[in-house]
This record gives C-alpha cells, sequence and structure tokens, in this order.
C-alpha cells in the first residue's frame, strides 16, 4: 500500500496541473496549479487512492466536478479562491473531516450531496457568495448548526439539510426561493429558527413558519424606542412644570417679602373722641 502512494506521489510531483507535498505515508497536501479551470469527475476520490491528502489548494479553478474529491477521509483543510463558480454532485462526498472554509465569493451552484456525510462542518456563510442552487441532499447528513443564505439564492433542493440539526438560518433575500420537499429535517424543526429581512414578502421559508423576521424585531425595537422617548418626554415636561413652579413660588415669596419691608411703619397713636387713629410715616 505505501509503495502504491509513493508511486502515485511521484506522479503528482511531475504532473504541470497539481503538485502533491508527500510524508512518508503518502500524499498530503495537494495544490491545483493556476492553468487547471476544470477538475474532472472522480479526479482525486478515493477510487484513486487518494485519501491521504488531508489539505486542497484550488487557484484559478472554476468548476468542481462530480465526484472529485469523494471520500477523502482525512482532508481537513480546503482553500478556494474567488475562482470557484460551480461545485457539482458529490465533490466532497463523505469527506467527513472537512472543517469550515471561506466559500468562493463567485460561487453560484452547489450541486446534489456536494457536502453530504461531513462531520466536522457546523457553518455554513453563503451570505457573501453568488449562489442561486443549492442540490438535494447537498448538506444533508451532517452537523451543521448556522446557515447563511445569499439573497441570490433561487433554489433550494429536497433534503438540502436532511438529518442534519440546523438550529439558525439567515437568508439576506426578499422572496422564498423555490423550495423542494423537507429542506430542512422535520424532526429539527422545533428548534430551528429563520431570520429574514424587513422587505421579506412570504409567510414562511421553505415550509417553516418559525420566522424571525427583522421587521419584527426593529418594530419592536421602535416601540421600544418610541416608548422611552415618551418617557423621556413626560420626565423633561414634569421637570420644565416643577422648575417653572419653583421659580414661581420664589418669585411669589420676593414680592411678598418686598412688599413686607416696603410697608409704613407705625409711629404714634392720635386719639380723637372715643377712635384711634394710626399715625404712619
Amino acid at each position: 500500500m505505501k509503495d502504491y502512494f509513493f508511486l502515485f506521489a511521484l506522479f503528482c510531483l511531475t504532473n504541470e496541473s497539481y503538485v502533491c507535498e508527500k510524508t512518508y505515508d503518502g500524499i498530503i497536501k495537494l495544490t491545483i496549479k493556476d492553468e487547471v479551470l476544470v477538475i474532472s469527475k472522480n479526479s482525486f476520490c478515493t477510487n484513486y487512492r487518494n485519501d491521504e491528502i488531508e489539505s486542497i489548494t484550488l487557484k484559478n479553478v472554476r468548476t468542481i466536478g462530480r465526484n472529485a474529491f469523494e471520500e477523502m477521509k482525512k482532508l481537513t483543510s480546503l482553500n478556494m479562491d474567488n475562482s470557484v463558480v460551480e461545485i457539482n454532485e458529490r465533490a466532497f462526498y463523505k469527506c467527513k473531516n472537512l472543517k469550515n472554509f471561506k466559500f468562493s465569493e463567485n460561487l453560484e451552484t452547489i450541486e446534489s450531496y456536494a457536502f453530504a456525510n461531513n462531520e466536522e462542518m457546523t457553518n455554513i456563510y453563503l451570505d457573501n457568495t453568488k449562489v442561486n442552487k443549492i442540490g438535494s441532499f447537498a448538506f444533508a447528513y451532517g452537523t451543521i448548526t448556522y446557515v447563511y443564505l445569499p439573497s441570490t439564492l433561487k433554489e433550494i433542493g429536497a433534503n438540502a439539510f436532511y438529518d442534519t440539526p440546523v438550529e439558525s438560518v439567515v437568508f439576506f433575500g426578499d422572496e422564498e426561493p423555490k423550495c423542494d420537499f423537507n429542506v430542512f429535517d422535520p424532526s429539527h424543526l422545533s428548534n430551528l429558527v429563520i431570520r429574514v429581512p424587513i422587505s421579506y414578502t412570504d409567510d414562511d421559508f421553505c415550509g417553516v413558519k418559525s420566522l424571525d423576521i427583522e421587521e419584527q424585531i426593529k418594530k419592536a425595537a421602535s416601540s421600544l424606542a418610541a416608548v422611552i422617548i415618551i418617557i423621556v418626554v413626560i420626565v423633561i415636561v414634569v421637570s420644565i412644570i416643577s422648575f417653572l413652579i419653583v421659580k414661581c413660588r420664589r418669585k411669589v415669596h420676593e414680592i411678598a417679602y418686598q412688599k413686607v419691608e416696603e410697608a409704613p411703619t407705625i409711629k404714634n397713636f392720635i386719639k380723637i373722641d372715643n377712635a384711634d387713629f394710626i399715625v404712619c410715616n
């Protein structure tokens, strides 16, 4: 078995399309050169004994073919630049140890079972991509909990996230994409929350009605803000009234005190007949 890997490694090292870095036990790192635009189907899947590859770097690839990297058991790292436009069926199927990675910003299509049966990917960030289609079972049988979907998304295939414990989906589009049946696993719907923007026009998302609509959040926030503003206004008005009352009272006291000081003093009494008269200054 080791001799087989050694021979393949020599083939890789002398190939003009890709470079393989080898350890004693076999191929570890695979780098696809700039000249390669399309990776053909079955190119590096385990049928050709490449399950020792741990890291893949794609530099200028536009299309990843069907089963291209299927069942690479030790693959953990995928470095994808923004050239990739299409990921075909089962391209990374059963790459159980492939961890989270950054998708190409120009990616448009993820076909059926492309990333199914993966045990390490927990988050899918597609919000900065141009993905318009996610095929059936594309991310099925996985451990993904958070999914971010772009506004360009138009179609999601059946069971795309089947047997995957998705808890949160953030969709940035205004309209619901065309959804086939059971896009999300029915057994996990009780914990699933879909977040959509204010401009979203539908009542559900792929059959899920537990929408956490941004508009509702903003309306609640606006209502709370309105209440706070009203309270602040009331406090200000009450404060102003209180200030005016205090000021008015002080003015009254000042006027009263001034009148007392200006009041005439009693000099003496003049008695005429039986009447007492006060003589004042």
